[in-house]
């Protein structure tokens, strides 16, 4: 699993450090801001050294949670961010009217179920309350990671903007 997170840094860091040389392009001396939610992550170390290796000064601005580098970027707080996959800013460009782009691509990283009272998925009593990501664009990444537990079932199998009304059975209760 390390050498597969050092792999998606390196070659996310090529994709990013061609997008902020194309953000630094104007002036030499300027300070490229890169958005990101999770900036102690171990592997913004490699970003740093594969820009600063370009010549490219970076300033690596950490975001609390999802919904703030898009709107940052746009009000020009920022020079690029990285943090998203393609729906999630298709997501956003459609509620706030923004035209972002996409100008390289980034590690999307699975969803999955974490607990501090269950042990196991066959844990789950009837009843019991899930969290699911409160977005549209991650919604359904939520709601399949349920049902490939078969805690649900949805409508569906690949939609990707799910609703409480995409899940047509609660199978908690049946599993036993």
């Amino acid at each position: 699993m390390a050498h597969l997170k050092k792999l998606l840094a390196a070659a996310s860091a090529v994709v990013l450090t061609a997008g902020l040389a194309a953000c630094s392009s104007d002036s030499a001396d300027k300070t490229v801001k890169l958005g990101v939610v999770g900036a102690s992550d171990p592997f913004w170390a490699d970003y740093e050294k594969a820009v600063e290796a370009e010549g490219i000064d970076l300033e690596i601005v950490d975001f609390g949670e999802y919904s703030l580098p898009n709107p940052a970027l746009a009000a020009g707080e920022i020079d690029v961010n990285q943090f998203q996959h393609i729906l999630f800013l298709a997501n956003h460009n459609a509620e706030s009217g923004d035209d972002l782009t996409t100008i390289g691509s980034t590690a999307i990283f699975p969803l999955g179920l974490y607990s501090k009272k269950h042990k196991s998925v066959e844990d789950i009593p009837e009843g019991a309350t899930v969290g699911i990501p409160n977005d549209g664009s991650n919604r359904g990444r939520g709601l399949l990671v349920l049902q490939s537990a078969g805690l649900v079932k949805t409508t569906h199998t690949r939609v990707t903007y799910y609703t409480a009304r995409s899940i047509r059975l609660n199978t908690v209760h049946s599993r036993k």
